[in-house]
């Protein structure tokens, strides 16, 4: 059962699911070779039971992801400070996925344009990961 399925079943976790739906930042808990947690606050996007991220395939997240797709997720605010609840998941990269782009680029708006143009300029592959819930 995913989260979504739970929080339609509980209405204490339904008010989380909209507010997820509804949120701008969630904090994502990955973990290092050694165990060590590392949060960092991205822009999201949900469909199909699934958080949908960009990032960089140089970035620090998606290779702790590569070597350990156990996630911990949160809503933020813009600087990482928790808003709800932790919940579990697992994340992978997502192949097929360039419907996400546009789906980010309407949600931010204008940021996600400049962030996009920041890209290009520092020659970064931006690639997407999903985040499955997980009880």
């Amino acid at each position: 059962m995913t989260i979504i399925e739970y929080s339609l079943n509980n209405n204490n976790n339904n008010h989380y699911h909209r507010a997820l739906e509804n949120g701008n930042y969630i904090n994502i808990l990955t973990y290092r070779k050694n165990g060590e947690p590392v949060s960092t606050p991205v822009w999201f996007i949900i469909k199909d039971n699934k958080i949908f991220i960009r990032t960089s395939n140089k970035s620090g997240k998606f290779k702790r992801i590569k070597n350990n797709n156990n996630v911990k997720f949160a809503l933020c605010n813009i600087r990482g400070k928790i808003k709800g609840e932790w919940h579990n998941g697992l994340a992978k990269l997502e192949p097929n996925n360039r419907w996400v782009f546009a789906k980010i680029n309407k949600k931010y708006g204008i940021f996600a344009h400049l962030m996009n143009i920041i890209y290009k300029i520092k020659k970064m592959d931006i690639i997407i990961l999903s985040i499955e819930f997980r009880a």
